[in-house]
């Protein structure tokens, strides 16, 4: 792309560099149930690795154990150091967890209430792993330890998985879902895609449009058509 814009600097009244795509992946929206419709996308960066990278590290794991003797909490320090996500002590969960059931009592003081929502907050929010989010993850975890030619090949499992490796995929949802993010697809969608332009004509690219627009705007701007 930088050498495309710097050609279009030296001869900007004869070039036109037109920018989109074949089709939408994921389907992103922000907004998630879970963290009632708030998103807190400074979560996003707990990544620090692509799960590609992170398959990598997994896959020498499995060569190194059996599924008899594989255990999820083996690879926790590399789940925190890669995804941010850890499994919060009982002594640190069982204040909060106090502090949120002493809130929701019926003669509760507004700051008691105020404090419990912000302790739940902490529960839900946080980078902690829910019980529930844990299931999750072993879940996935005994999966993925089965290997390709073992996984259950129903629909409720491609749809958990989506045929990749079951513990990264639910690894990056679940650090999407804490930051309010939600996906609809695991490769494309029907989304629309933008449509920029620099150059000669760029006025007539601010949108979207049919893939066969495209075509014809180029051809008005050649001069080939009226």
């Amino acid at each position: 792309m930088a050498r495309a814009v710097s050609f279009y600097e030296k001869h900007p009244e004869e070039t036109l560099i037109i920018v989109t795509g074949d089709h939408e992946t994921g389907g992103m929206t922000i907004g998630f149930a879970g963290t009632q419709y708030s998103s807190f996308v400074d979560k996003i960066q707990h990544q620090r690795m692509s799960y590609i990278e992170f398959n990598k590290k997994l896959e020498a794991y499995k060569k190194s154990r059996t599924v008899a003797d594989a255990r999820l909490e083996d690879i926790m320090p590399l789940i925190k150091e890669t995804f941010g996500l850890f499994v919060m002590s009982a002594g640190e969960k069982e204040p909060l967890e106090k502090v949120v059931s002493a809130g929701k009592a019926s003669d509760a003081s507004e700051s008691a209430k105020k404090e419990a929502r912000e302790a739940e907050r902490k529960l839900k929010c946080g980078m902690a792993l829910s019980d529930l989010e844990l299931k999750v993850l072993h879940d996935a975890f005994n999966q993925s330890m089965l290997g390709e030619k073992e996984r259950a090949k129903d629909d409720y499992t491609y749809l958990l998985y989506g045929g990749y490796e079951p513990l990264s995929v639910k690894l990056t949802t679940i650090l999407n879902n804490k930051a309010g993010i939600g996906w609809t697809s695991y490769s494309h969608t029907g989304v629309p895609v933008q449509t920029s332009a620099l150059g000669v004509g760029a006025e007539t690219f601010n949108g979207y449009y049919d893939q066969t627009e495209i075509y014809t705007k180029m051809m008005k701007i050649v001069g080939f058509q009226k």
